[in-house]
């Protein structure tokens, strides 16, 4: 590993606006005598633009980036379609945009590899071999492409036990579940962070394939504190009754640990008879927070019952459109105790001038305060001079 390059100095410091960088960056302003800037990439955003890709390879490959990052959000080009105008400048550099820091290069025009599957595979496979390497890693987050068509070769049998092939031109949404699979097995393939206990898989495409039989994904799984998973929207496909049955009943639910404190699970819409599983005798001794999407509350599910044999340890119970007979449940609650009936909302507070306020961070009127700009504008100027003496010697 190498230490940063400075011509990437500059994609640290570039328009670090997001409110959550500007409190980081105040609790850093009186630590600012050695180059700080790697708490900036703390939690870092990459999208499937190859050209994305191989800057993320080069910052990862660094020394004083990789010890850095603790969260990391894979989020496809369906979120990221194309480079605003205003990110644009004369100078055609790189910068950070986006409530979270995003590579992003400027004055960019997408090329015929940014919709090569073969290209994207290759970047995507190199670019997270480094995971072994983000060592203060905790959280792995991805957000694939919201839905799946399937090739219409594609096995009617869901137990697939070779690599997916695709070819041609870019698609996310026939190729979004190829992504999934070079990306998983990647990360399979090498030792994962000790600190990583949390993953969030998010628009999975509820298919089953041999990745998820291999040893390394019952053993990630079951060192995880906090596990999500959503899935694709279109679950009437027979091709995905095992993921719902093996990868799902069997797999995930027995590869959890007693470690799991938060579960959240999403169908997009309600499962038919033969994707439904059950939590049958599941127990998560250390369970805090379960959340529910689409799930059909009777005796097969025994969705119930399974609260109630968690709810001495329940602090939060979340159930969106769940189905109970004719009925839709809705239902958000914080508690302090089932036995007692007693509720208690919480609700994220900071101290500010000496008094204690609500905060949303994606509330307009979020506190910012002077000091924010100051060690935004005293970190610039460490850069911009440190870049400066790279350039003249």
């Amino acid at each position: 590993m190498v230490r940063l390059p400075p011509e990437l100095w500059h994609a640290v410091a570039g328009n670090v606006d997001s409110k959550k960088d500007l409190l980081r960056l105040r609790a850093v302003n009186n630590t600012l005598h050695t180059f700080a800037t790697p708490w900036a990439f703390q939690k870092l955003r990459l999208s499937d633009w190859p050209r994305d890709l191989r800057f993320a390879q080069q910052f990862f490959g660094t020394s004083l980036i990789a010890p850095a990052v603790r969260e990391l959000i894979y989020d496809v080009r369906d979120n990221n379609t194309e480079y605003p105008d205003s990110d644009v400048d004369e100078d055609g550099d790189i910068e950070m945009t986006g409530p979270v820091p995003r590579l992003r290069p400027l004055k960019y025009q997408p090329c015929s590899e940014d919709y090569d599957s073969e290209v994207i595979r290759s970047e995507l496979h190199k670019a997270f071999c480094f995971i072994q390497d983000l060592t203060a890693l905790s959280k792995l987050e991805f957000k694939f492409s919201p839905g799946c068509d399937l090739p219409e070769d594609y096995p009617e049998c869901a137990d697939i036990h070779l690599e997916p092939q695709f070819s041609g031109t870019y698609d996310s949404r026939a190729e979004g579940y190829v992504e999934q699979w070079v990306i998983l097995n990647t990360i399979l393939d090498r030792p994962v962070p000790s600190h990583l206990d949390t993953l969030i898989l998010d628009n999975v495409a509820p298919l089953h394939t041999a990745l998820y039989t291999r040893p390394e994904f019952a053993s990630l799984i079951g060192r995880l504190k906090n596990l999500r998973i959503s899935t694709y929207d279109e679950v009437d496909d027979p091709r995905f009754r095992v993921f719902w049955t093996h990868t799902m009943q069997n797999i995930v639910f027995g590869s959890l640990g007693d470690s799991l404190t938060s579960l959240s699970l999403s169908y997009r819409t309600l499962p038919l008879e033969g994707h439904r599983m059950h939590f049958q005798g599941l127990r998560l001794p250390n369970l805090a927070s379960l959340s529910l999407e689409h799930f059909i509350v009777d005796s097969y599910t025994q969705v119930g019952d399974f609260i109630i044999r968690h709810k001495h340890g329940l602090r939060h119970l979340e159930l969106t459109r769940c189905l109970e007979g004719n009925w839709f449940l809705e239902l958000s609650i914080d508690m302090v105790s089932w036995t007692t009936g007693e509720e208690t909302y919480v609700h994220y507070v900071e101290p500010v001038d000496g008094r204690f306020v609500l905060l949303d961070t994606q509330a307009d009127d979020f506190p910012e305060q002077q000091d924010d700009f100051t060690a935004l504008a005293e970190l610039e100027a460490l850069v911009a001079s440190k870049a400066a003496a790279s350039d003249s010697t």
